[in-house]
């Protein structure tokens, strides 16, 4: 009975230890990231391998007076499923959205990757997407986002994928569904908006495209640009589409 206590104890110990050790550990990791004394990335996998003991120390991370260490940490944060992460991530878009920032245009990979990790496949499913010889069709690549979207059906980006080919090919009603899908799972997923968008405009509904393509730079500015033909072709299609509503008016209209 005494020796049951004895490995009880050592567990009790072991376990208190590990739980003292990790947090103080990933916090020494945090700071020395914030000091440039270690490799980034090396760093990055050693806090994911910590799993919840470096929870603290990424969210003492987010008040670093470095905004890369701030960035970093929000990165792991979300790719944990914390929300909190993406809106620090976000809210840098805001505040850095000049095109040649570079704290912005982290922020703006950051968050497109973990939109694409966040409940993706795993590296060798997929290595199904790239193909060693040559280039894949468009019908071959979705029957490939397919299988992948079956296994995990919450992989956001694995719908925008699906739906910027089906709007390539001018599926346009397809393309909308997927995105509708995407944002179901990450309603601030820019590029979900973005293909909603042209979507809504291949389909004739210039209304909604604007709405979608304003909703995309509200959440991350530096787009202004690269959309800049988009919202020209938008805001075209919505004069075109109210003068033939007063067209159509005029035409019901009583003639006295």
């Amino acid at each position: 009975m005494r020796a049951t206590y004895v490995i009880a104890l050592f567990f009790l110990i072991a376990a208190l230890l590990w739980a003292v050790e990790t947090p103080l550990a990933s916090i020494a990791e945090v700071h020395r990231l914030s000091k440039g004394e270690t490799d980034p990335a090396q760093t990055e996998q050693t806090l994911l391998r910590a799993g919840s003991g470096s929870t603290l120390a990424l969210q003492q991370g987010l008040n670093s007076d470095s905004v890369e260490t701030r960035l970093r940490c929000a990165r792991l944060l979300a790719l944990r499923g914390d929300r909190g992460g993406d809106r620090v991530l976000l809210d840098t878009l805001h505040a850095h959205a000049a095109m040649d920032d570079t704290f912005g245009a982290m922020a703006e990979t950051f968050l497109i990757g973990v939109w694409d990790q966040r409940e993706g496949p795993h590296a060798i499913l997929r290595d199904k997407l790239a193909r060693p010889h040559g280039k894949a069709t468009d019908a071959e690549t979705v029957n490939v986002l397919n299988e992948l979207i079956e296994k995990c059906p919450a992989w956001a980006n694995g719908y925008v994928l699906r739906a910027k080919l089906y709007q390539r090919n001018g599926e346009g009603a397809e393309a909308r569904r997927q995105a509708l899908m995407a944002l179901a799972f990450e309603p601030d997923d820019f590029e979900a908006l973005v293909v909603l968008g042209q979507a809504y405009l291949t389909l004739e509904q210039p209304e909604q495209a604007g709405v979608c393509l304003q909703q995309a730079l509200r959440l991350n500015p530096r787009l202004k640009q690269s959309l800049r033909e988009d919202i020209r072709e938008t805001l075209k299609a919505i004069d075109t589409e109210r003068e033939r509503r007063r067209r159509e008016r005029r035409k019901d209209e009583p003639v006295i």
